[in-house]
């Protein structure tokens, strides 16, 4: 389940430098733009990549069955994942056109011509809107695992498939170079621990599949039991393996009769880090910003990454104590939201407090759908173009209540156009003179 466009909204306004979902001893890989081309593009697997902020309620709740997705996959399927809220894969994940969080994508083994870049070659991923619990999303990425496993006849009759090869023809390919294996089974399905070792020895090994019922291959070799795996090294004869049919023991077996794997660039070692300073403690600000101008607007929200909760309050009239009361109620609520959001941590509230006198906020009343009872708050994403204005009870709890609400992706949000303009002091002046008129 994806969360909503707030969601993105809220959630992509943390600082980069947030915890990650998973640790460093996950089987989850975790990408980055310096081993992209090393974890998806170049490998032959299938590649299920997880995009993902970490204070995401969604992501936190997939993260414990990714894991173990990752874990049963270990060697089948690359189950991997980027936290875009790290500056430096923001790139990437906009590059992937990710809208909400958690987006998995799956990456196919095979590299295609982008038509926009003739002569460049991509992986083009396709989104999975399916389950997000572990044995459905095992299930799921094994159904579409890759297989360069050949099944082999005593001979071929009528029509067959690409992979689908007489033993005489599997066992001429390449003959004084190329060792083959053969599988020999009474099962259905080629099992998924061989598709995978057929991906690992693409183009040092070629790997076959003999059904029990091929008699004239079994009898050719021997067989009497299944599973049996025979190597025929190149030019040589048949080797039976007589271990057990584990991933790891068979791949260590098959690696003794393989092509030499042709050597891979080494990822250049990343510069040890200096010993970063303790940061200073930073103390509470209860100060509430007012927006007195569009340059303040600027400054303090629409230069600024994250979400902007912005209250409008009424102008102060000597002779109605009504505004006098909304602004003595209002600021102790406000510093009070901001001092819940502070004491989260750094990095942790996407939320920055401001307030606006009402005779400034005409364009902003209007564009955001704000109701003219005043006081009022609207929530706004200067990047996404993204608003919420607020509807409800004007206290604290429920405020505050919105506000979780929004950060946790448990409310949607409304697109606006345009920008987001203050009413300058000058034509507040000009208004409030043609008033006394």
């Amino acid at each position: 389940m994806k969360l909503t466009a707030i969601a993105a909204l809220s959630l992509s306004a943390l600082v980069s430098n947030a915890h990650a979902l998973y640790s460093a001893g996950s089987p989850v890989v975790q990408i980055t733009p310096k081993n992209f081309k090393r974890e998806i593009t170049e490998t032959e697997h299938l590649v299920a990549l997880e995009f993902y902020v970490p204070w995401c309620g969604y992501c936190q709740r997939l993260a414990p069955d990714w894991d173990k997705a990752a874990a049963n996959l270990n060697g089948l399927v690359k189950v991997a994942a980027v936290n875009c809220d790290v500056e430096a894969n923001k790139p990437m994940c906009s590059y992937f056109d990710v809208q909400g969080f958690p987006t998995i994508k799956v990456f196919p083994p095979e590299l295609k011509e982008d038509k926009k870049n003739p002569g460049v070659f991509i992986k083009k991923p396709s989104d999975s809107q399916g389950p997000r619990e572990a044995k459905p999303i095992v299930d799921y990425l094994l159904s579409m695992m890759p297989s360069n496993v050949r099944f082999v006849k005593s001979i071929i009759t009528g029509k067959a498939s690409q992979k689908t090869v007489s033993i005489d023809d599997f066992l001429a390919t390449e003959n004084a170079t190329l060792p083959k294996t053969l599988l020999f089974t009474n099962k259905p399905t080629t099992p998924v621990l061989y598709k995978a070792l057929s991906v690992d020895f693409n183009n040092r090994m070629l790997l076959g599949e003999v059904r029990n019922t091929e008699l004239a291959v079994v009898d050719q070799f021997g067989v009497k039991a299944f599973p049996t795996v025979v190597v025929i090294p190149a030019g040589g004869e048949g080797v039976v393996y007589d271990g057990q049919i584990k991933q790891a023991e068979l791949r260590k077996f098959l690696e003794g009769f393989a092509k030499a794997a042709k050597k891979k660039e080494e990822p250049k070692e990343e510069p040890k880090e200096e010993p970063k300073e303790e940061p200073k403690k930073v103390e509470f600000d209860p100060t509430i910003t007012e927006i007195t101008s569009q340059s303040a607007l600027t400054t303090h929200c629409l230069s600024l990454p994250g979400l902007c909760v912005l209250t409008i309050l009424p102008t102060l009239h000597p002779d109605d104590p009504l505004t006098a009361a909304a602004h003595a109620t209002t600021f102790p609520l406000l510093t009070s939201l901001k001092r819940r959001a502070f004491d989260l941590g750094p990095g942790q509230s996407p939320f920055r407090f401001l307030w606006i006198d009402a005779s400034r906020a005409d364009k902003i009343i209007s564009k955001f759908d704000v109701p003219a009872d005043f006081p009022a708050m609207v929530i706004v994403h200067p990047g996404k173009k993204m608003y919420r204005p607020f509807i409800g009870a004007w206290e604290e709890q429920g405020v505050q209540k919105w506000l979780e609400d929004i950060k946790g992706g448990r409310i949607g949000s409304w697109k606006f156009e345009g920008e987001m303009e203050v009413v300058e002091v000058e034509k507040v002046e000009e208004k409030k003179g043609r008033d006394e008129l």
